[in-house]
């Protein structure tokens, strides 16, 4: 039997949640924990340490389900650490710590938009700290909430650099968790034959480092991929290998993933009654989780099984119970559609702002580039002028010397020449003298001789 490959898509969804909780690694709290830890908050007096008691706290409460309360300590201790002056790298490990938990206690609300941001904000504390096995984990979980509000693209982008983030380091669990993720992307994308292999790689790591938990929720996931794309022989092969140590109480959601696609596979070899037996514990869990979308195929599954037995009543009981789950997972649903429209638009806006701000650098460096222009115009014509004032001053100081020597060598010349009239005037009036006594001499001698005559 085939199953709708949309209603694959969100079964993976579920069960990745489920893998995500995994991830975080945490035990359990009892109430006298949770005591304990807000006495040691309330009595610490440097921020730093009720930073770190309030994420204790928080941490807690996310082990224990309650989300709300999990946020609300989370967020009052990065009030504390922002004002806090303690040193950076521990106060950046701090703040990594404080964003993680944020980010999957959003996560666990569906509140996929906000959990994005506290898994940005863990990248970058996680690089201040230089850890780069949590930068490569940010990353992954950025690519867990793109792909849960549908972009897969970036989803792919973002998972592909936690990978390459992790290439120099010794493979481990961040490699197997970011090749998960690589698999549920392009299983999301129906690239069956590129999402087996990261399953293949997820699988490999996850077994050589013994953890049992996530190997069957990776087998889960290989699974659904083979069953969406036809390959129902070996989807059973692999939903088996998934069937080893599960334990409904101790992973609910996982089992609630593997009881459909056990149901699914012993439906298609004619064992309805057997496929029955399975889905019965499994609808109570996803009952007893909230789980209306489970609920809504694990019930759809057995109304076919009922079907297959005969048994109509039961069968239609079972559809209308199905339809009813889904008209109260679609509430739901409708919260999570209007979360990724309120977060594609916030993109959006943070996209025109950036442009915007591009633009105005733009803008700025092309009047910074004008003005520098004009200012050198300006400087390079200011100096041409001086220069040029220069030169005239110049010019008009060596034209000023040539008059004055001109002066000079014209009123010599006139002293020359007044000397020389007053010489000529004073020869001529000795002439003029020397001749009128010579004159005067000769008269005298005339007279003297006619006196003395005969």
């Amino acid at each position: 039997m085939t199953y709708n490959p949309a209603e694959m898509r969100t079964i993976i969804g579920r069960c990745c949640c489920a893998l995500l909780l995994l991830m975080a690694q945490w035990c359990p709290a009892q109430r006298s924990t949770l005591d304990s830890l807000r006495t040691v908050m309330a009595g610490a007096t440097v921020d730093t340490s009720r930073a770190r008691a309030a994420s204790d706290v928080a941490q807690a409460f996310l082990s224990i389900g309650r989300m709300d309360s999990s946020i609300h300590y989370a967020v009052f201790g990065r009030g504390l650490i922002t004002a806090s002056s303690g040193d950076a790298a521990a106060v950046a490990r701090l703040a990594m710590r404080l964003s993680k938990l944020l980010g999957i206690a959003y996560t666990n609300q569906a509140r996929y938009d906000s959990a994005l941001v506290e898994f940005q904000r863990m990248e970058r504390h996680a690089e201040r700290a230089g850890r780069l096995n949590d930068v490569a984990a940010a990353l992954t979980y950025q690519g867990f909430q793109l792909r849960e509000m549908g972009d897969d693209t970036n989803a792919l982008a973002v998972t592909r650099r936690a990978i390459d983030v992790l290439r120099s380091s010794p493979e481990g669990a961040d490699m197997a968790n970011a090749c998960n993720g690589m698999g549920l992307i392009h299983a999301n994308m129906f690239s069956t034959d590129s999402a087996l292999y990261w399953y293949q790689r997820a699988a490999r790591l996850y077994g050589a480092l013994g953890n049992r938990q996530h190997l069957r929720n990776t087998y889960l996931n290989m699974g659904e991929c083979l069953n969406t794309a036809g390959r129902w022989e070996q989807a059973d092969s692999v939903w088996m290998l998934a069937s080893r140590d599960m334990v409904g109480p101790m992973d609910p959601m996982a089992y609630v993933h593997y009881a459909g696609a056990r149901a699914r596979s012993l439906l298609r070899q004619g064992m309805a009654g057997d496929a029955i037996d399975v889905l019965d514990s499994a609808i109570g869990l996803a009952a007893e989780m909230d789980d209306m979308e489970g609920a809504h195929h694990l019930l759809h599954i057995r109304s076919m099984a009922q079907a297959h037995r005969g048994d109509w009543n039961a069968a239609m009981t079972d559809m209308q119970a199905s339809l009813e789950a889904y008209a109260a997972d679609m509430d739901h649903d409708k919260v999570r559609s209007t979360e990724a429209v309120r977060q594609q638009a916030e993109r959006e806006r943070e996209q025109l702002l950036a442009q915007a701000a591009i633009e105005k650098q733009r803008i700025q460096k092309w009047g910074a580039v004008v003005i520098g222009a004009l200012a050198a115009l300006l400087a390079l014509s200011g100096y041409r002028s001086a220069r040029m004032k220069s030169r005239a001053a110049e010019a008009l100081a060596r034209k000023n010397e040539e008059i004055q020597r001109a002066q000079a060598q014209l009123i010599e010349s006139e002293k020359q020449r007044e000397a020389e009239q007053v010489r000529t005037r004073i020869a001529r009036d000795i002439h003029d003298d020397i001749g009128a006594t010579l004159t005067k001499i000769a008269l005298l001698r005339g007279g003297h001789a006619a006196v003395a005559g005969p």
